[in-house]
């Protein structure tokens, strides 16, 4: 502002040459324009006046530097998906020890109706107490970081859980036991890919062990044992 400096300099001037002309604080305290009293203000505590630059003027014709690497690339291409951004904020929060992963659908369901329920089991294992075909069932899932940029590259190697239950909520007479509970842990190399085909992404190639049992003993034990490759195609709002 070339005001409040002008007026500075016209108060201070005579400073040099005539001390009886040095303004005090009472002669700044009456200017009532804000920047002449501080200029005032400034030059009894010898401070200097600052200049501030011009506000640079950005033409509108220029669009800001665009980020780099495939998850922009992706994003000009329109073909950004929603399954992506997810897995990439997942990955932000591997050392979080207050963020729980989920990795399965984790539910909840009241109420369930089972038309052919497996009566003979149940009567091994709760003789004299008859099967409820209305019960409880819910799941449980996450996952957690093992190895994150396996190598200096882009591939991580998670474990999973995952555990389902069948529950005889009501059925009082039985003690509301639960049916049946599977326990799902397996490990999954996740290796992330840019291939294109007619117009759709494929970002994401996974290869998981899986092992799946009830946990029981024999005779009643059941599990096995399966080798997963998958693949994740996207397209804007598209995800297979």
């Amino acid at each position: 502002m070339k005001y409040p400096v002008a007026l500075a300099t016209a108060l201070f001037a005579a400073g040099a040459g005539a001390a009886q002309d040095t303004p005090s604080l009472a002669d700044c305290a009456q200017l009532a324009e804000d920047g002449a009293r501080l200029a005032c203000y400034d030059s009894l505590a010898g401070r200097r006046p600052i200049t501030l630059p011009a506000p640079e003027k950005v033409s509108s014709a220029q669009p800001p530097p665009a980020a780099t690497g495939p998850a922009s690339i992706a994003v000009a291409s329109g073909e950004a998906g929603f399954v992506s951004p997810r897995l990439k904020q997942e990955e932000k929060n591997v050392n979080n020890r207050f963020v729980i992963i989920p990795h399965r659908r984790n539910y909840l369901l009241p109420v369930t109706y089972n038309t052919n329920p497996n009566e003979e089991a149940w009567a091994q294992m709760h003789p004299g107490n008859g099967m409820d075909q209305v019960e409880a069932k819910f799941q449980i899932s996450f996952k957690a970081i093992v190895w994150q940029d396996i190598l200096g590259t882009d591939m991580n190697l998670w474990g999973g859980y995952t555990q389902e239950n069948w529950w005889q909520l009501y059925n009082t007479d039985a003690s509301s036991p639960f049916r049946e509970t599977d326990y799902q842990p397996e490990l999954i190399l996740s290796i992330p890919n840019d291939w294109h085909f007619l117009g759709v992404h494929n970002t994401r190639l996974d290869i998981s062990l899986n092992h799946q049992s009830n946990g029981a003993s024999e005779p009643e034990s059941r599990s096995w044992n399966r080798a997963i490759a998958s693949a994740l195609f996207e397209h804007r709002n598209f995800s297979l």
